[in-house]
């Protein structure tokens, strides 16, 4: 979009639900699913200076008034900053995240988002380090998070351990119990893979309790994600390397907050209990991947849905891969684009 004042287009569309968004109970597999309605769409307009304007992606996450919020980087020069603001009330005032000294790493990984039962506002991002020689990545992930609605956000704790490495293409989740589930890929075993790591943040945001590795051999390009459910009930989601450069969805659950995670394995399909699922056979051979990891909420571990962006693909008969159309991704409650 040009004009006098070069501006980027973020636009929310909120569905609404006939049911509220809550975790599915033990028998909720067999009730009917709720009808979406689309709702108003709204909009934002990041404005910009010279010819062009650098963001990154956009994460949303539903305000407690029914509003939704977003957040979103931008290259501004010498640093690139996040921004936070809730559209549906007026309108939007966008709310710088990161202080002066410290710059959002890259925009190829947008900040994560995510509103916790009692209404605090978290935000997971990858601030740049320091790239010592030899390494071609540095970062150190951080959580910011405001108690006031959105109007300022303070903290912005160091989630890992202090190490010269990437800390990155993370996921954000908050449990019933306040606790707030950052998860992230970092190579600190070496190697050609990465590691899948949580972190347990607890007394509102403040101090990280542990932190697990959950998977090992994950792709290093594609971005992890996690939810909380019923009890303490907690899913991850990564795209695991197997041998071969085969590289497929896996998920793991936790049944005591996050603190411990069964092996990831390959099943057949999405099941119950605390057996890990492999969410799509699509045997996809490469040596680099598309950067998605598709988003899950664990319904009672009895569902998950999950979409992807992945085609599938099957072996041909002559060794090469053949693709197919992407099946299509379920109907989410608030999406984002720009």
């Amino acid at each position: 979009m040009r004009s006098r004042t070069l501006a980027s287009l973020i636009v929310v569309a909120v569905t609404a639900a006939s049911t509220s968004l809550v975790p599915l109970g033990p028998d909720a597999g067999s009730a009917a699913s709720p009808e979406l309605v689309l709702g108003q769409r709204l909009e934002l307009k990041h404005p910009g200076k010279g010819h062009e304007i650098h963001l990154s992606g956009v994460s949303v996450a539903a305000a407690p008034d029914g509003g939704a919020l977003v957040t979103w980087g931008a290259d501004e020069g010498q640093s690139n900053r996040i921004y936070v603001a809730r559209l549906g009330a007026g309108e939007p005032t966008p709310v710088r995240v990161n202080p002066d000294d410290l710059s959002m790493e890259a925009l190829h990984h947008p900040p994560r988002l995510v509103v916790a039962p009692a209404g605090e506002i978290y935000l997971s991002w990858s601030s740049a380090k320091p790239i010592p020689e030899g390494t071609l990545f540095a970062s150190d992930l951080r959580l910011s998070r405001s108690v006031d609605g959105g109007k300022s956000f303070v903290g912005h704790l160091r989630v890992n351990e202090d190490r010269s490495i990437s800390h990155s293409f993370d996921g954000l989740a908050a449990a019933s119990d306040g606790t707030v589930l950052v998860s992230w890929l970092d190579s600190r075993a070496g190697g050609p893979n990465a590691g899948t790591y949580l972190a347990r943040v607890v007394e509102a945001g403040t101090r990280v309790d542990r932190i697990t590795r959950v998977g090992e051999d994950t792709c290093v390009c594609c971005r992890v994600d996690a939810a909380a459910g019923p009890a303490e009930t907690v899913a991850i989601i990564w795209r695991k390397v197997f041998p071969g450069d085969i590289r497929d969805m896996v998920l793991s659950a936790s049944r005591d907050g996050g603190r411990t995670f069964g092996p990831a394995s390959l099943v057949a399909s999405i099941a119950g209990g605390s057996r890990p699922a492999r969410i799509a056979a699509a045997r996809w051979a490469s040596t680099a991947a598309d950067g998605s990891t598709p988003p899950g909420t664990p319904k009672g571990l009895r569902r998950a849905p999950i979409s992807t962006s992945l085609p599938r693909k099957t072996a041909a008969p002559s060794g090469r891969s053949a693709a197919s159309t992407p099946p299509p991704p379920p109907s989410p409650t608030t999406r984002a684009w720009r």
